[in-house]
């Protein structure tokens, strides 16, 4: 495929304006359409920054190879301790927009159920960013930290205080969650142990 093809391709997927994507490059809007149109190419560091930003390799972005939902899981989880690195703030959005592209909503769901879920476990992964920023975290340790094989009220109201003592970052991600009623509570942990199922499967 050419590489314009290509830069429109994922840009289009990833559901990224021309606009929204000369932002977080900090080019212009013009820049990106002479790519697509193949009147220019960008530049080397431009391609690294987009690959990071949609969490594909560089060969992925310039149309080389198909790259497996596995590999993308895959490079997902191990870019997050640069992001961290970067900006912990902008961290949180990253996973969510990830988290979205790997769990669409399912038919029918209630999407504050869906969106709850995401969010505990968004908020796990900067919880344990923060525990150790060197470690490359796995969906293993999602499951250790929410405690998923035993989801009963004592391991809620465990769980509770644990991210009510960490940072403001982490506890943002959590907003209206932890002080919900037991039940609720129960039921986005319900919804996260789903979607950390989907991920496994599809990262095996």
């Amino acid at each position: 495929m050419e590489i314009s093809k290509s830069l429109k391709n994922v840009r289009e997927k990833n559901k990224l304006t021309q606009t929204k994507l000369a932002q977080l490059l900090n080019i212009s809007p013009q820049a990106i359409s002479k790519w697509e149109k193949g009147i220019s190419e960008p530049s080397l560091k431009d391609v690294i920054t987009m690959s990071e930003i949609y969490c594909i390799t560089v060969d992925e972005l310039l149309g080389r190879s198909e790259q497996s939902l596995n590999l993308k899981l895959k490079n997902f989880f191990m870019v997050l301790n640069s992001k961290f690195a970067e900006d912990p703030e902008k961290t949180g959005f990253y996973i969510l927009d990830y988290l979205n592209s790997f769990l669409p909503l399912p038919k029918n769901a209630e999407t504050l159920w869906d969106d709850g879920g995401k969010n505990l476990i968004a908020g796990t992964i900067l919880y344990l960013l923060e525990l150790n920023p060197k470690k490359t975290i796995k969906i293993d340790d999602i499951y250790d930290v929410l405690e998923l094989n035993s989801i009963s009220e004592k391991r809620q109201e465990n769980l509770a205080k644990k991210f009510s003592k960490s940072s403001k970052l982490v506890q943002s991600h959590f907003a209206g969650i932890i002080e919900n009623a037991p039940t609720t509570f129960k039921g986005y942990i319900s919804v996260a142990k789903n979607q950390l199922s989907t991920l496994k499967r599809k990262a095996s």
